[in-house]
This record gives C-alpha cells, sequence and structure tokens, in this order.
C-alpha cells in the first residue's frame, strides 16, 4: 500500500520508530515520516533526521501534528513532481540529442 505520510511514535513495544524507518528506508521507501514523541528536543530532532525522517514533533504540542504533517506531505508530493519533471526533460533532451546526432 502507498501512504502520503507516516506519523509514528519513537517507543513502541514491538518496533521502535527508528528501526520501523530503517526498513522502511531499506526498502526504498520514501514516505515521509513524523515522529511523535514525550521527548523531542534538538538532540532527537537530530537523531530523527538522520534516520530519514522529515521530523519531531513533541505530545505536549499535539495542537502541532496535523499542520506539520499536512505540511511535510505537501512539500513531499511537490519535490517528488519537480524530480519527476526534470527527469523527464533530461530524457528528453538525450532523446533530441539522438535524433539530431543520427
Amino acid at each position: 500500500k502507498k501512504y502520503d505520510g507516516v506519523l509514528s511514535d519513537i517507543c513502541m513495544p514491538e518496533c521502535d520508530g527508528l528501526t520501523f524507518i530503517k526498513k522502511l528506508r531499506q526498502q526504498r521507501n520514501f514516505t515521509p515520516v513524523l515522529f511523535y514523541s514525550g521527548h523531542a528536543g534538538a538532540e532527537e530532532a537530530k537523531v530523527v533526521q538522520s534516520f530519514g525522517a522529515e521530523g519531531i514533533v513533541s505530545k505536549q504540542n499535539v495542537r502541532l501534528v496535523g499542520s506539520r504533517l499536512t505540511e511535510i506531505i505537501q512539500s513531499f508530493q511537490k519535490n517528488h513532481i519537480q524530480n519527476h519533471e526534470e527527469a523527464g526533460n533530461s530524457l528528453m533532451k538525450e532523446f533530441e540529442d539522438m535524433i539530431y546526432n543520427c
């Protein structure tokens, strides 16, 4: 299944959030991930970003979760579209070069 984004806690009983995102990225799945934790300081932000997450929101700031996740998803979708357009333009340029060189 494809998802627009993932909201995950870091501390979970079966599989912690960092293991989850590590497995996700190993599968080449780059769905945006936002962590939601009771411990969401600057150090935790660095750690989750080093694992490929877009960020972390403190459980004390529950009102920020929806807007932050929406912002992350919209940014990801915009960048994804731009990357596809750039790849398409590059492919067209290569194709045009092949035609002119024949």
